[in-house]
């Protein structure tokens, strides 16, 4: 039986994947997000993507093996399986990603709303980019693969007020770069050049081919 196994605690990206047909086991991996010095924005989302999905993988290994430690063990609270169970003789295929936004330097997720507002203050009436990096790596090694889609987002005009009223909504609070294009925020969004869904966390058709593979074996 061929499991989808998703390294991430978004919803956005379980909704994403539920719309086209897969119904995957959530293992939210908690790692350690510090950059490499001088990290691109493209590098960096790939970096931490990997990491993501690198340590799912040693942690499904070592429930399979009953070496895990209740500290390494991941959180499976959203899904019905055990990290044993993921991987207990099943062939599973790991989905881990990360996104940031870039203006003038990286926008991860803000860490109080001061810190929301400054982004949002920063991507107004411009264009900035959202790079998301995705990593695909099956338990029988077959697939070993790390990607970045990159979608240009022009920003129209919005006041002070605007962006405090939407921080107070706690939208912002989990969101790469302070917003959520499919939420309240998306008002703001003039146009954009590239895929939407990478935008919310996720780049299907980037993956698609990928996954329809797997599940075909």
């Amino acid at each position: 039986m061929n499991k989808l196994i998703l390294a991430s605690g978004s919803p956005r990206r379980r909704e994403i994947l539920e719309k086209n047909g897969y119904k995957p086991e959530i293992m939210k991996m908690d790692v350690d997000e510090t950059l490499p010095e001088g990290i691109s924005f493209r590098d960096a989302v790939m970096f931490l993507s990997l990491k993501k999905g690198l340590a799912a993988e040693e942690a499904l290994k070592s429930a399979d093996t009953n070496a895990s430690t209740d500290a390494a063990r991941p959180d499976l609270s959203d899904s019905n399986a055990s990290a044993a169970d993921a991987s207990s003789g099943d062939r599973f295929l790991i989905l881990s990603a990360d996104t940031v936004v870039y203006k003038d330097g990286i926008l991860g997720k803000p860490h109080d709303d001061d810190e929301a507002f400054d982004m949002l203050a920063r991507i107004r009436n411009t264009s900035h980019y959202v790079a998301t990096g995705v990593t695909l790596l099956s338990s029988d090694r077959k697939i070993r693969r790390t990607l970045c889609d990159v979608t240009e987002v022009i920003c129209g005009d919005y006041t002070d007020e605007w962006i405090r009223e939407y921080i107070a909504t706690g939208e912002p609070a989990d969101k790469a770069g302070a917003y959520a294009i499919q939420g309240g925020f998306g008002v703001n969004i003039d146009h954009f050049d590239g895929d939407y869904e990478n935008v919310v966390g996720l780049p299907f058709y980037r993956i698609k081919e990928t996954l329809e593979g797997f599940f075909a074996e």
